[in-house]
């Protein structure tokens, strides 16, 4: 006949009525081996090991509930063996040799604990971009035997050549149930230097709404492209990933991509709709713009050999410091644009701006490129003239950005640049980033109108879509995805 239960943990588990020696786990129906095979070797280690890995809450609730009854035990014997019971029940709950030793003893590699500490560890250094090695580091160390001394650290080969590698598959697997019940999804993708190799990668990273109707994204593909960047290899590369995860070109509502000859062509010979980033798309305006204007080129580059004269200089920062105290100036490092980066150019600007009152008596006193009272003006307009991109470009680099603002942002530069259109001195930059703005975007512009106007009479469908390849396309997608009647 099997023992009685007293243990609180019985009010999570029961006995199994096939098999004595396991016990079911009520919540998730789990069968736990109870350690034995008789009553008398029976134990609740298995028991209470299974609800704290896997049911976390009830596990906090049992130890409560059992401390409660343990107390509640030790009080009524208390009562019943008198006044010296107080240093027995002391003595009782004295730590154990063997309890002081499993204290500083490791945890074996296969222990639950370890497994689950490892899987965070792992986790940490790739959501982190941490270094493999941190394992190596005493501080790291440190803090880890100060948490508990009885885990055992890998070593960074066991982290880069196991952990890593299983925590690749488990997400890779997850990611591969998630994309099969997805219908529609658009692509992001890049090809770009590595800065620690002569290697190029490609990415792509899909986009989709979930089934509560919920954003999400996820990686899919960042890897090495091996050879020139030629429109048919480009072409191979993304049609390879996307039979990696097995999605269908139809499923795939379009890849946004920059505007390199080279990437087009690809993505036009696999006969995927693609479209520009917003974001590259500005940058492009910009150059066009800043090209034509021989005093605005001139005045970037005195204020880039002013940026490089300080950051070249730990003396000359030194000094510039002392006079940014006595000006009352934010004590700022000037900043270096970089060249590919339009706002890198607009934030040395505004921060040279800035600091114009130390930078102009730093220049009469210490030798440094400095700029005329024309440029100094010149380089205000162009930072008011620039605000505008740049803040699209912020809202543009937001997870929560979506396609549908292109056009009214566009829109809004329109209007912004008008007003700088007589502002003496970047005329010509202003006209012609104007010019840019409407030649580059005009296409997007008057798509998305002639799809509006479908909306409203079907027949402008035979007006407007004189390609048949895009006429079907946007039929299609009309009578698929619409549901709104035609005027009259």
């Amino acid at each position: 006949m099997p023992r009685i239960a007293t243990s609180k943990i019985w009010d999570y588990f029961s006995i199994s009525p096939n098999d004595i020696t396991k016990a079911k786990c009520i919540a998730c129906g789990t069968l736990i081996s109870r350690g034995g095979k008789t009553s008398a070797t029976f134990t609740s280690t298995n028991l209470k090991n299974h609800l704290k890995n896997s049911h976390t809450f009830k596990f906090k609730e049992f130890q409560e509930s059992q401390n409660k009854a343990d107390e509640l035990k030790r009080k009524l014997d208390a009562d019943k063996a008198g006044p010296s019971s107080s240093q027995s029940a002391k003595r009782v709950h004295q730590m154990q040799l063997t309890q002081m030793v499993d204290k500083v003893t490791k945890w074996q590699p296969t222990d639950s604990h370890t497994i689950r500490v490892n899987s965070k560890l792992a986790e940490m250094i790739v959501l982190d971009l941490q270094p493999f090695s941190i394992t190596r580091n005493v501080g790291f160390q440190r803090f880890c035997d100060a948490l508990d001394p009885r885990y055992p650290l890998p070593s960074d080969t066991h982290i880069s050549r196991k952990l890593i590698p299983e925590m690749y598959d488990r997400v890779k697997t997850r990611m591969k149930e998630e994309i099969t019940r997805v219908k529609h999804i658009a692509f992001t993708t890049d090809i770009w230097s590595s800065t620690v190799g002569s290697n190029s990668l490609v990415s792509l990273t899909g986009h989709w709404i979930g089934l509560n109707f919920e954003r999400k994204h996820g990686v899919l593909n960042a890897a090495s492209f091996v050879g020139r960047h030629t429109a048919d290899a480009i072409k191979r590369s993304i049609e390879g990933m996307l039979a990696t995860w097995k999605i269908g070109k139809d499923q795939v509502v379009t890849i946004l991509r920059d505007n390199a000859a080279n990437v087009i062509a690809g993505l036009t010979q696999t006969g995927i709709d693609h479209q520009s980033c917003l974001i590259h798309t500005l940058q492009l305006v910009i150059n066009d713009a800043i090209k034509v204007q021989r005093s605005v080129n001139d005045m970037l580059t005195v204020a880039r050999g002013i940026a490089g004269h300080f950051n070249h200089s730990p003396l000359a920062h030194h000094r510039l410091s002392a006079l940014q105290t006595k000006h009352n100036i934010p004590s700022h490092h000037i900043l270096q644009d970089v060249s590919t980066r339009w706002n890198s150019s607009f934030y040395m600007l505004e921060r040279i701006l800035e600091q114009k009152n130390a930078l102009v008596e730093y220049a009469s006193l210490y030798d440094m490129p400095v700029m005329t009272a024309n440029q100094w003006n010149l380089a205000s307009k162009l930072v008011s003239t620039l605000r505008r991109f740049e803040e699209l470009t912020r809202q543009a680099s937001m997870a929560s950005a979506t396609i549908s603002m292109v056009i009214p942002s566009v829109s809004m530069l329109r209007r912004s640049l008008s007003k700088h259109e007589d502002d003496q001195g970047i005329q010509t930059l202003t006209s012609t980033m104007l010019a840019s703005l409407n030649r580059r975007f005009t296409t997007v512009e008057e798509n998305k109108l002639l799809v509006l106007a479908c909306f409203l009479d079907p027949r402008f469908k035979t007006i407007f879509f004189s390609d048949e390849a895009t006429h079907q396309r946007a039929t299609d997608w009309l009578e698929d995805e619409v549901a709104i009647d035609p005027l009259p």
